[in-house]
């Protein structure tokens, strides 16, 4: 092979792979300064010269050969250009902040992703079995969406946060939370999102909402979907089917909610499936 060992990039240096659309094979790039990439992929770890150090600027759609941050050398930011579609698959990113301008797309399959996420108008993060760590918001009141997409359990830590936190008057929210494929997330902390959206009407999807959290915004759940409330959790808007007679609303056992507006909609076309209010628990419609 004639892959470098290691290409260091120090402080207030910049090394442009993108204007020529350039390739990079080395076993590490350790940055203080910042990599801009182009359609040319980085074979080999991209990292902080130390942790929270360097930026990765991509200027145009690849998919990755190698991880972008580590958790022991992760980078202050890594930035995707407005349409610019990065298919992570298998490799893991890890920074500071990861900005996604708008019409873009970052793409995680079995990888991890750490990091405080902001999202630009239709930009797209989707998220499959590797998880989430950090906070995801929009860039500005409602944009962005964001997909998980797994075929199995996807658990969101406690302080891990789509487009909210304990106040979410102070968070800009996102346009859409989608629960695709199998995924069964079990989200520990809040949700804003103008509408959640669980399941994809073919397979089997779920969303569990930990006590005491709170979803802001409206809920639509398809054919095979589940929505699963703990006790005193919440939903802001209406929690409504995506045609008549699909999805269900579960209450877990040992729970107390209290609706806040209408289950199943106003008209048979909303109208979810079932709703089961599990042992010693109350659903209040009052």
């Amino acid at each position: 092979s004639t892959a470098l060992s290691s290409v260091t990039v120090g402080s207030s240096s910049t090394l442009n792979l993108a204007t020529n659309n350039v390739t990079l094979r080395a076993t590490t790039v350790s940055l203080t300064g910042t990599l801009t990439a182009g359609s040319g992929v980085v074979t080999g770890t991209i990292q902080g010269s130390s942790d929270g150090a360097g930026t990765v600027n991509f200027n145009a759609s690849q998919t990755l050969a190698g991880n972008v941050g580590t958790s022991a050398n992760s980078l202050s930011s890594i930035v995707l250009a407005s349409s610019v579609a990065i298919t992570a698959n298998s490799y893991n990113l890890d920074a500071t902040n990861i900005t996604l301008g708008s019409s873009s797309s970052l793409t995680l399959t079995s990888g991890s992703l750490v990091g405080n996420v902001a999202l630009a108008s239709s930009s797209t993060l989707t998220i499959g079995s590797g998880g989430l760590t950090g906070k995801v918001d929009g860039s500005a009141a409602n944009v962005g969406t964001v997909t998980f997409n797994s075929t199995g359990a996807i658990t969101l830590a406690s302080g891990t946060t789509i487009g909210s936190n304990s106040d979410a008057s102070t968070t800009n929210g996102v346009s859409a939370v989608n629960i695709t494929g199998t995924s069964a997330v079990t989200a520990n902390d809040a949700i804003k999102a103008t509408t959640v959206t669980i399941g994809d009407g073919t397979n089997t999807a779920s969303l569990a909402l930990a006590a005491s959290k709170a979803i802001t915004g409206n809920v639509v759940i398809n054919a095979s979907g589940t929505l699963t409330l703990n006790n005193s959790s919440s939903v802001s808007g209406t929690i409504n089917a995506a045609s008549s007679g699909v999805g269900t609303l579960a209450i877990a056992s040992s729970s107390s909610v209290v609706a806040a507006a209408n289950i199943g909609g106003s008209s048979s076309s909303t109208a979810l499936s079932s709703v089961t209010v599990g042992s010693s628990s109350t659903l209040n419609l009052a």
